[in-house]
């Protein structure tokens, strides 16, 4: 049996974490979450990831509770610029 596990995220950070994995910091929009605590914000280890599709969507910038400076992150790559 196939669980969709389909999520639509708006990723914030990309970089490693303390235990030293790749890691997305991103917002969940919609689709699976094992917790319907809110806020959505997850850390996504990319080496988990399947089947990425980039969509055609956009947001108007960063969501509330975003911390460019994230300590759980050990190196940032990249990160959303606060507008």
């Amino acid at each position: 049996m196939m669980i969709n596990y389909v999520r639509v995220v708006e990723p914030h950070l990309l970089g490693q974490d303390t235990a030293e994995n790749d890691v997305l910091c991103a917002y969940l929009v919609r689709g699976f979450t094992e917790s319907s605590q809110q806020p959505y914000w997850r850390l996504y280890l990319l080496s988990e990831m399947q089947f990425i599709t980039i969509l055609n969507e956009t947001f108007p910038g960063p969501r509330k509770g975003y911390n460019p400076n994230d300590k759980r992150m050990e190196k940032i790559y990249c990160r959303l610029a606060r507008i």
